[in-house]
């Protein structure tokens, strides 16, 4: 199965867009990814997570505190593995993320930056795919799984 993104021309980044369905809440949601190589890992922004169905008591917060865009956020952990569902024309490819994290500002800065930032595919799951194709402003994230003719919708 083939995950397509877009290169946005305004911002120089891969964006992802996809409803995705949440196992545990059993919904349906529409996502935007940032696709960030720089990322080491996946995090979820702070309106996602709401989105997600989950509260901050709901996570493990990680002692160790972090910059981020506009301030310092504090970093939390799902407890559990989540397991998504990424819609495509003619089917679904299911990704679980081990131990997902979420961000949440500390700083008036970062939490209005929280605002618009979207959620990020750091390289943790980038590396668990099989490739990642460049055709102009289509760049192509290639799964593990046998039905490689599926992909994911960009809007």
């Amino acid at each position: 199965m083939k995950l397509i993104t877009q290169l946005s021309a305004n911002h120089l980044k891969l964006f992802l867009i996809s409803f995705i369905y949440l196992q545990h809440t059993k919904q349906w949601i529409l996502v935007r990814f940032c696709v960030d190589t720089g990322a080491n890992v996946c995090i979820m922004s702070e309106k996602d997570r709401i989105r997600m169905g989950l509260r901050r008591s709901d996570l493990k917060k990680l002692k160790k505190g972090n910059c981020g865009i506009g301030g310092k956020v504090d970093v939390y952990e799902a407890k559990q593995p989540i397991t998504v569902e990424f819609i495509s024309e003619n089917g679904t490819y299911t990704f679980e993320f081990q131990k997902l994290k979420f961000m949440r500002g500390r700083t008036k800065s970062a939490r209005e930056v929280e605002k618009i930032m979207p959620s990020i595919l750091g390289i943790d799951f980038i590396m668990d795919h099989l490739k990642i194709t460049n055709d102009g402003q289509h760049w192509t994230i290639e799964t593990r799984n046998q039905n490689a003719s599926e992909s994911v919708p960009v809007i």
